[in-house]
């Protein structure tokens, strides 16, 4: 037979930070391994990771952590691209390219065709006259 005991108040909370403490280097793994991901510095990633854990004292929920750590970050993030100053100016232009007709070679199969059509042939017919098409008896007496 099992028994609950339920606590309250800033017992349960004490509960709670004993609980969260003893997960404290999972949870900061987790933490960093998701911090990780922005692309910043690993000092960095950690020095914020480890700012919002303490700030939580550990007892608040992870995914409220996740929360903070990614505004932290983008936070960061556009600082450092303000602080840039780019002027518009010395940003690249788009530039359009002209389409490129590949090269074909005589042998190419779409130059073969492409000439069958100038000369009013079907496809089969111009794959036909340049030997691309066989014939089937071709093809059992090269097997036997």
């Amino acid at each position: 037979m099992s028994h609950r005991i339920s606590i309250h108040g800033s017992v349960a909370e004490d509960h709670a930070r004993i609980l969260q403490k003893k997960k404290k280097d999972e949870i900061l793994k987790q933490l960093i391994d998701f911090a990780m991901q922005f692309g910043r510095s690993s000092l960095v990633t950690e020095a914020i990771v480890n700012q919002v854990y303490d700030a939580s004292e550990g007892i608040e929920d992870i995914s409220l952590m996740y929360a903070q750590i990614a505004k932290l970050l983008l936070e960061k993030e556009d600082s450092q691209t303000k602080n840039k100053s780019v002027s518009p100016n010395r940003l690249p232009q788009k530039t359009k390219l002209s389409p490129i007709s590949p090269t074909k070679s005589t042998d190419d199969i779409r130059y073969v065709v492409a000439e069958g059509h100038k000369k009013e042939l079907t496809t089969e017919e111009a794959l036909e006259q340049k030997g691309y098409i066989r014939e089937v008896d071709e093809l059992l007496n090269f097997i036997s």
